[in-house]
């Protein structure tokens, strides 16, 4: 009687066992990427703007041009007529708002992209 012989199979199974081995570690290391590449996401974004005598859309807007983000507010809430002067280089854009609110009685919570 013969034998089961399953010796010429070894090699398949090793080559697909290394395979499967090497798709795992690129698909941990892709992951570990673009987690990573994630999490200095909008929150630490940097903002330079100069604007004199300019009002809070207009300050928004220039914001969601340089940085992306995007602001949600209703009218009734922001200062009517009142103007800003804004001359900042390469500071953080939360510092840059509670700088911006500061006394304004302005909040602010990222949501994403969003303000």
């Amino acid at each position: 009687m013969k034998k089961n012989d399953n010796r010429h199979l070894q090699p398949a199974v090793r080559r697909l066992t290394k395979l499967l081995r090497i798709m795992k570690l690129t698909t941990v290391i892709l992951l570990s990427t673009m987690l990573h590449v994630h999490a200095g996401g909008f929150g630490q974004a940097n903002v330079t703007i100069s604007l004199k005598n300019a009002d809070l859309p207009r300050i928004f807007y220039e914001v969601k041009k340089k940085t992306g983000i995007t602001f949600l507010y209703s009218d009734d809430v922001l200062p009517g007529q009142k103007k800003f002067d804004v001359n900042v280089r390469e500071k953080p854009i939360t510092t840059f708002l509670d700088d911006l609110f500061v006394n304004s009685g302005l909040s602010y919570k990222f949501f994403g992209n969003n303000l």
